[in-house]
């Protein structure tokens, strides 16, 4: 399959650093078909299957406003598992979790392992967003609760909760790839509380005492009343893949579905809200 290459850069504007620009684009394209992103001196390379490029996209990239210059080649065929591995390094949290791929030796130093191979599925712990997460796994664990992880990507997420005490977890994703890369890395972790689902045919009765999403803001705004239907008051629901100009609209939303804000953590420009259902 060959993959076409976008190389970006993004218009840099007056009181935001590149690095900002950088992540505020990257938000921007996330409804764009780009299956990973790969970071560059002056921006970004977007990867995408040929089969999903078109005239239409080249437009719409050339004319965004927020980017400054648009090239693009075609990649053919290779190993792209070969090509990861050059690149990825360890996750490492204090001495607490350290999330790594089969080829890097393990270090039994770390209270917890992950052993994530991505696939092209988001979720290896490297994102901010993820990253938040992950350590306020490690602060709160959630021992003996139920969990659900909305966009679960690799399930990263979910082998944690697993390895923290969560009693079950359900983690679910609208990607097939992502599923079932799910399922191979619950395997290759040695999870025994983790259910993956598709989103389409996930239809639980159950209620969570955590629902973590992270996600991108207009999904979270679409899916808030789904939120709100699994949860029990006491819940406590995690919202990330927000950028900070984005929370007061995302927690808006939250609170129409009765859940009031208890904890932030920025790690600019993303943000992770933390809030409780009230009733």
């Amino acid at each position: 399959m060959n993959y076409v290459a976008y190389t970006i850069v993004p218009k840099l504007y007056q009181g935001v650093s590149a690095d900002e620009a950088l992540d505020i684009l990257l938000a921007e394209l996330q409804d764009f078909p780009f299956e990973s992103f790969e970071q560059t001196e002056n921006g970004f390379i977007g990867y995408i299957q040929q089969s999903f490029d078109s005239e239409t996209l080249h437009h719409q990239l050339v004319n965004h406003s927020m980017i400054s210059q648009v090239s693009k080649e075609v990649i053919p065929h290779q190993n792209w598992n070969e090509a990861w591995e050059s690149a990825f390094q360890p996750v490492e949290i204090d001495k607490k979790v350290r999330v790594r791929a089969l080829f890097h030796r393990p270090d039994p130093s770390f209270a917890h392992e992950l052993v994530i191979q991505p696939k092209m599925s988001f979720g290896t712990g490297h994102h901010a967003t993820t990253r938040l997460i992950l350590e306020e796994l490690v602060a709160q664990p959630p021992i003996g609760m139920r969990l659900l992880d909305m966009g679960c990507g690799t399930s990263i997420l979910s082998i944690l909760a697993d390895k923290l005490g969560a009693i079950a977890v359900d983690a679910v994703d609208n990607d097939p790839q992502c599923v079932e890369n799910s399922i191979e890395n619950i395997a290759l972790n040695h999870c025994h509380n983790v259910s993956v689902h598709l989103l389409h045919e996930f239809n639980s009765d159950n209620l969570y005492d955590v629902i973590i999403a992270n996600i991108q803001r207009n999904v979270l705004l679409e899916q808030m009343p789904l939120y709100a239907r699994l949860s029990h008051p006491g819940t406590r629901l995690w919202l990330s893949g927000i950028m900070e100009y984005d929370k007061n609209v995302v927690m808006a939303c939250a609170k129409e579905c009765n859940f009031r804000l208890i904890k932030e953590k920025i790690l600019a420009p993303w943000v992770l809200l933390i809030a409780e259902k009230i009733d």
